[in-house]
């Protein structure tokens, strides 16, 4: 089974925090089934940053307290991370990634 969950930390075109509240809750909610269900988790980055480091790090803690509220069941969680490469032409700049 594959689930995307495609456009997760994307901005809300609302400005009421209603909106905002709703979009966090619902996001939530998808990585918390996410983990519930997955074995494999794709991480898909543009740029490694910190903020991007931080997300991976909640990603991995998530992961691991599920993991022990769930003993019952003997699954191998593993978190891919993908760099999408959108920006290098060549070997030089790959170096540098």
């Amino acid at each position: 089974m594959l689930l995307d969950s495609a456009g997760s930390y994307s901005p809300v075109l609302e400005t009421l925090e209603s909106a905002l509240s709703e979009k966090e809750t619902t996001e939530c909610f998808l990585l918390d089934l996410v983990f519930a269900i997955a074995e494999y988790f794709i991480f898909l980055v543009n740029d490694f940053t910190t903020i991007d480091q931080k997300a991976l790090n909640k990603i991995k803690k998530s992961m691991s307290e599920n993991s022990e509220f769930n003993k019952d069941e003997k699954k191998n969680e593993h978190i891919i991370v993908i760099h999408n490469l959108k920006d290098v032409y060549d070997l030089e700049t790959l170096k540098h990634c």
